[in-house]
């Protein structure tokens, strides 16, 4: 007994396992698997949301120049009018 005392942590050989131990490992692991899964979840979306923005970027790039497009016809059609009015 005084053996084990001075060594508290020396294995004794009688196959008692601590259960808290097992109990702790298993709960790290859940934890863990959790936070993996987190993360993944996450990166997805990440990735997600970045194509959906690329997306909406050049869709709105697409009808800016098609307003730009407009714009300068109806300024060149002004124009004329313009001309004409002064004849």
């Amino acid at each position: 007994d005084r053996e084990i005392m001075r060594d508290p942590e020396r294995e004794v050989g009688y196959g008692i396992t601590d259960s808290w131990d097992e109990i702790v490992e298993t709960q790290d692991r859940r934890a863990h698997a959790y936070t993996r899964h987190l993360m993944e979840t996450e990166a997805r979306m990440s990735r997600e949301a970045w194509v959906r923005a690329t997306y909406t970027s050049d869709l709105v790039h697409g009808e800016v120049m098609s307003l730009r497009t407009t714009v300068l016809g109806q300024m060149s059609k002004i124009r004329e009018l313009q001309a004409t009015d002064r004849k």
